[in-house]
């Protein structure tokens, strides 16, 4: 009996030993390329990567894939493609695929591929899924940066890198080591961590000399919008309960159509994005 027990102690040892060490293998992830943010130019280039030989990480603060086309819900792109080739043109295969020999939904203006956001989401996954190189992790926000040197002495002919400190959604946290680094976030959020040169706002017409930009800096930012898909259901009628604390009059100078405040400059408004079996509501306007 005291054999049997003193087995069992060993091997209780020996298991926590090993899931120690699994822990702590897993809080560091070791690859060449990290691209911070899932969105159209950061899958892209992630895709990319790994296509070229490349173990490549994607983090996204999101569940989603495809940026602007996607997430953002514009769900249009315009359909004059003279150079449609590599990811561009699988993109397009696929919603030919999807919409039975169309580029995406019927619309009354053919001068754009039309989809649903989710379709965009789900064409960038799947073309995604099939890299095995690449891995994706989501709903991950990026922390902190810091540069890795080249530590030669124990290691010979290696090169630095950056180091990435990340938390899931649950708050824990682990590291990426990369070789390297792509910012393709909505924010730059890496930039700025990483210590590199930026600029809030519209580019400053006296740095950049464009005769055709505009005349004075501003202090807008990205044109904030608010973006629903509604769909058209035949014969079934439904209806939801306004919310408490919702007043429609504090809206309506969001439109310059419903505003009756002449001193408030708003733009008009455009609502309906486009029309199709889904309608999607587009609102957007600029923050000062």
């Amino acid at each position: 009996m005291q054999k049997i027990a003193h087995n069992k102690t060993i091997i209780f040892f020996v298991s926590l030993i090993l899931g120690i060490f699994q822990k702590s293998a897993a809080q560091l992830i070791q690859t060449e390329v990290l691209v911070v943010g899932g969105t159209l130019s950061g899958t892209t280039a992630g895709i990319s990567a790994a296509r070229q030989g490349s173990k490549t990480v994607i983090i996204e603060e999101t569940s989603w894939l495809g940026g602007t086309l996607s997430a953002a819900g514009l769900g249009r792109l315009p359909a004059d493609q003279p150079f449609c080739t590599g990811i561009l043109a699988e993109f397009r295969d696929s919603l030919v695929r999807r919409y039975g020999g169309k580029l995406g939904l019927a619309s009354e203006n053919p001068q754009f591929w039309q989809f649903l956001p989710s379709e965009a989401n789900e064409i960038f996954q799947n073309i995604a899924s099939k890299e095995n190189s690449l891995h994706i992790y989501n709903k991950v926000k990026l922390l902190a940066l810091k540069k890795v040197l080249p530590n030669r002495e124990r290691v010979p002919n290696t090169e630095g890198g950056w180091q990435a400190t990340l938390s899931d959604e649950k708050g824990n946290t682990f590291r990426v080591n990369t070789r390297i680094l792509i910012d393709a976030s909505e924010g730059g959020d890496a930039l700025k961590m990483a210590g590199g040169g930026y600029s809030v706002g519209m580019d400053n017409p006296q740095k950049t000399g464009e005769e055709d930009g505009m005349t004075s800096k501003t202090g807008w930012l990205q044109a904030i919008n608010f973006g629903v898909v509604l769909q058209d259901t035949e014969g079934v009628t439904s209806k939801f309960s306004l919310p408490s604390g919702y007043f429609p009059q504090e809206y309506q100078c969001v439109c310059a159509d419903l505003c009756d405040k002449k001193e408030v400059k708003t733009p008009s408004c455009r609502v309906l994005f486009k029309k199709c079996r889904s309608e999607a509501i587009n609102m957007c306007f600029h923050c000062p």
